[in-house]
């Protein structure tokens, strides 16, 4: 099955437990401080292979280092870490749930980012988010099989 298959998928079945206008996957490249664009819902507006530097912050810390999930129920919680955040909101999107995926040995492999209109997301969203992280490692596990 092809990545766009599975990734496509995944954004189903995340659309039908947890919702969004706007679904993105990253990667940690490996060797780098870099994160990079691995799929997308909205390809005209954030292409697949953008990529975005991993910044020393609060975000980063709580996302890429603890490895827990940042919420953002509106707008001006995610404006300190996204610097395309008046892009964002001009899209309609106020709120936010950046997920971290490691693998069954712990490595960090990137994440899925949920972006919907605000008020859309709280704490039992990031539950069902969870709820299917088992989905979300095949899926990254089949990146990662295509594109060592």
């Amino acid at each position: 099955m092809s990545k766009e298959l599975v990734f496509n998928a995944l954004g189903q079945l995340l659309q039908d437990q947890v919702g969004f206008r706007l679904f993105t996957i990253t990667r940690v490249v490996p060797g780098t401080q870099e994160v990079e664009r691995i799929y997308t819902t909205d390809p005209a507006t954030y292409p697949v292979t953008g990529r975005k530097p991993i910044l020393p912050d609060a975000w980063t810390e709580q996302v890429l280092i603890q490895r827990q999930p940042f919420l953002a129920r509106q707008a001006a919680d995610f404006k300190p870490y996204f610097p395309d955040h008046d892009k964002l909101v001009q899209m309609g999107l106020g709120c936010v749930i950046n997920y971290p995926v490691s693998n069954e040995q712990g490595e960090l492999l990137g994440t899925i980012n949920l972006l919907d209109a605000p008020g859309q997301y709280q704490d039992d969203t990031v539950a069902r988010c969870a709820a299917l992280q088992s989905e979300v490692r095949q899926a990254f596990a089949h990146f990662n099989t295509a594109h060592p």
